[in-house]
């Protein structure tokens, strides 16, 4: 799937960082932190990967509110936390002008540590059907 993609992360949870390996491996693209050590520039798609509470951090809140569609054409959501999380990160990528794209994914990531990546097959098929959903969407 060759399209001008990004994924990005803010995690330390091992499920959401594999997940964030296997979309990269599916749209093209090395997964990087959040705040990223390049700005998206004319992004086809950013796809997001966060680990959120009810308060949401404000470096990645900042981050959010700079997708412009200068930065970012369409951005996709898979968020580990409560839906309310989900929604206001939404709310911030839409007021900054970008285009959410599908509905976000919503994965328990488990215990915050790199190393336990129990990451299911069931779990891994979902999460390939939505990324798989979210490109033929954006490149339709």
């Amino acid at each position: 799937m060759a399209i001008k993609a990004r994924v990005l992360h803010f995690t330390s949870k091992g499920k959401i960082l594999a997940a964030s390996a296997l979309i990269g491996g599916i749209v093209g693209s090395t997964p990087d932190t959040i705040p990223p050590a390049y700005n998206c520039e004319k992004e086809k798609l950013v796809v997001i990967l966060a680990s959120l509470g009810k308060d949401i951090p404000d470096k990645f809140r900042l981050f959010c509110r700079e997708l412009t569609t200068a930065r970012a054409a369409n951005v996709a959501l898979v968020i580990d936390g409560p839906k309310e999380a989900g929604e206001a990160v939404a709310g911030y990528i839409r007021e900054a002008g970008a285009n959410v794209v599908g509905e976000p994914l919503y994965i328990k990531g488990g215990l915050p540590f790199a190393f336990l990546k129990s990451f299911k097959e069931d779990e891994q098929k979902a999460v390939t059907d939505w990324i798989n959903g979210v490109v033929a969407e954006v490149t339709k």
